[in-house]
């Protein structure tokens, strides 16, 4: 007799987006190595991350790629080192904290893979309706806001 409950985690929601996103990023690892040696797959994001929102401070990003702050600082010390950003000290309410501006080498990684990555995006989307395209981005979205919210489960 098969015991149901013992298998149902396995059927969810959450186990199936996590063997997703596990692939994902096996996929987007891969994809980085044999695109480029100049830049990482975490690095990139950040520096697409700053271009998008440049006011953020590094709390803030760490928030945003989902990174402890030290994991957050190591890649901000290696684009710094690579020369793809530079970090200036600002405040806030009166507290000091860390700011990054993208530099014209990072500015030119991003125009030289952006359109790769979109390319690539692109020839992926076409394997699924838009429609679907669509309805998945906005359930996770959705899926993502609520989880936030209520973390404490």
């Amino acid at each position: 007799m098969v015991n149901y409950a013992r298998n149902n985690y396995t059927s969810s929601v959450f186990y199936r987006i996590q063997v997703v996103a596990r692939y994902c990023r096996a996929t987007s690892l891969l994809f980085f190595e044999n695109l480029t040696d100049e830049i990482a797959m975490d690095e990139f994001t950040i520096l697409n991350i700053l271009a998008l929102n440049p006011q953020l401070c590094q709390r803030d990003l760490a928030k945003v790629i989902f990174k402890d702050r030290a994991t957050t600082g190591r890649l901000l010390n290696s684009l710094e080192a690579k020369g793809f950003i530079a970090r200036h000290a600002d405040t806030r309410n009166n507290r000091l904290i860390r700011k990054m501006d993208i530099t014209d080498k990072g500015e030119e990684i991003l125009n030289k893979l952006q359109p790769i990555i979109d390319k690539a995006t692109k020839l992926f989307e076409t394997q699924f309706d838009p429609e679907e395209i669509e309805v998945v981005k906005k359930f996770l979205v959705k899926m993502r806001d609520y989880l936030k919210k209520n973390r404490k489960m």
